[in-house]
């Protein structure tokens, strides 16, 4: 069965790039989450401030919990956990980390929150949003796959450690414990 987690992390052409290179996931969507208006999510609007909507990625996935988990820790080893409305150089609220899951969707919802548990007892002043998707509208067909069309694009990530965390190169889940 799919499931789906709803990835926030400052811009979303680094956080597709690294999905759509892990084990277990079948289909990234960059886009915009939990707005207050549906007529704001587009790119302009959402860049201006006020929107509330943050720059997201719908990641589905197959497996269990070790696909969730190992997804889950990889992305923490690429933001900044500690971080209110920016990650790197992209600041503004929609750039606020958060991860969310489909509502009623429990076994996501528990991992999202060991993992994220285990992040916040590293680092002190975690600021990452947590909670059920409250909406998602997919961004413009320019966004999508972004870094696959322009190689040499903008991403606050090191591309040698989406590259490690893709191949398995680097456990991201290292030094955490789980509950």
């Amino acid at each position: 069965m799919d499931r789906t987690l709803y990835l926030c992390g400052g811009c979303f052409w680094g956080i597709e790039h690294l999905m759509e290179g892990m084990a277990g996931v079948t289909s990234t969507v960059v886009g915009y989450a939990n707005g207050d208006r549906p007529e704001d999510a587009v790119y302009e609007r959402v860049c201006a401030g006020g929107t509330g909507f943050r720059e997201c990625v719908s990641c589905t996935f197959r497996g269990g919990g070790d696909v969730a988990r190992s997804l889950l820790f990889s992305f923490f080893s690429v933001i900044d956990p500690t971080a209110r409305n920016r990650q790197g150089n992209d600041v503004g609220e929609q750039y606020q980390a958060g991860v969310f899951w489909e509502p009623g969707d429990g076994a996501t919802e528990r991992e999202v929150l060991a993992v994220a548990g285990a992040v916040a007892r590293r680092h002190p002043g975690f600021a990452v949003e947590l909670g059920p998707v409250e909406s998602f509208y997919p961004a413009e067909g320019y966004h999508q796959r972004y870094l696959y069309r322009n190689p040499g694009g903008y991403c606050h990530m090191a591309p040698g450690l989406i590259r490690a965390l893709q191949d398995g190169t680097v456990d991201p889940a290292e030094g955490y414990r789980l509950p």
